[in-house]
């Protein structure tokens, strides 16, 4: 039996014991076990884990910080800060400033009005990394006036390619919709804020634009308050931040891709190393198989091993911060979920 065929076993006979409501705010699922927490720890410390902070029902039922690492410590989320543009959208498109998933990002850019391929790229294709323009070196903080100038290497929505480009793209297309606020001071006033989150800091490029694709940084307890937002749909401590409806459109996968959606994961599988380094992807085609769990899991991912798992139908938000190592998303989880 696989790692990831042990995850959805395992799953199946949490689900099992859940009423219909499960995947609402509130899991009546048992919480991991104990000796199951432990395993996990075990095997994130051993592959350079600092944190691990767990999640149920917005109950705080673990946390430890390890390998140097303190509580009030932050670490840099890298490519997790994508997920911060998926929710920066759809409050733009709440509060009618943005139209909707599908306006064309050269209604703004209007530089690309006359180019036949960039001219139809939508601001959902931007965030799915489906723009068919090119990524631009993964790690990089690509000032905004390069990123526009970015080729069309294809036609809008049939490939999926990781990069930091499009990201710098939206950068720019959000400055020009609010004229008098940053992306970050919008995003600060309109959802941190509100659920109580704390950015201590955020990289800026020598352009002194801030990077949206990488900038990120966090304490493993802000970055869980974050997960609750995404869990509760837009909703934090029972009160409405971003519309419903909205939230669940970032997690609306390509066709290019179905692993990747608005800014989100939602495959938690050895693949997205590899597409994460930028390899092209068309139709799903050179995607690593994935066997399918009994429910969805949503994950923010980023270098060094970031993440933010959001497991809905357990009612579980689970923070990983890390350095560079061997670890693997599916190994911590069948630890995790036995």
């Amino acid at each position: 039996m696989t790692l990831r065929q042990s995850i959805s076993l395992l799953s199946v006979c949490a689900i099992a014991a859940l009423p219909a409501s499960a995947g609402s705010a509130q899991s009546n699922a048992k919480a991991p076990a104990p000796a199951a927490i432990q395993k996990a720890l075990e095997y994130s410390k051993s592959n350079n884990g600092l944190s691990l902070l767990i999640l149920q029902n917005g109950r705080l039922i673990f946390e430890d910080y390890h390998n140097g690492y303190r509580k009030d410590d932050s670490h840099l989320l890298a490519s997790a800060t994508k997920s911060f543009s998926g929710v920066l959208l759809a409050a733009l498109i709440e509060d009618k400033i943005v139209s909707s998933f599908e306006e064309k990002v050269s209604q703004t850019i209007s530089e690309w009005s006359d180019d036949p391929l960039k001219s139809q790229i939508t601001l959902r294709q931007l965030l799915n990394l489906t723009s068919g323009i090119d990524p631009g070196p993964i790690g990089r903080i690509v000032p905004y006036a390069q990123a526009l100038q970015a080729k069309a290497l294809n036609p809008p929505g049939a490939v999926f390619q990781y990069g930091p480009v499009p990201y710098q793209v939206f950068g720019e297309l959000v400055k020009r919709k609010l004229k008098k606020e940053t992306p970050i001071e919008y995003l600060t006033r309109r959802v941190f804020r509100p659920i109580g989150l704390d950015i201590p800091g955020w990289r800026y490029g020598q352009d002194n634009n801030p990077a949206m694709a990488t900038g990120a940084t966090l304490q493993a307890s802000e970055w869980a308050k974050f997960g609750e937002f995404i869990r509760n749909r837009g909703r934090f401590s029972g009160r409405p931040i971003v519309r419903a409806d909205l939230i669940e459109e970032l997690f609306k996968p390509s066709t290019a891709n179905p692993a990747f959606a608005v800014g989100f994961w939602l495959e938690a599988t050895s693949d997205i190393e590899a597409e994460e380094s930028g390899r092209a992807i068309q139709n799903g085609a050179g995607r690593a198989p994935a066997a399918k769990p009994p429910f969805r899991i949503i994950m923010s991912a980023g270098a060094g091993k970031q993440r933010l798992y959001i497991i809905e139908p357990l009612g579980l938000v689970v923070v990983r911060q890390g350095k560079p190592s061997s670890f693997s998303d599916a190994e911590f989880l069948s630890r995790l979920l036995q």
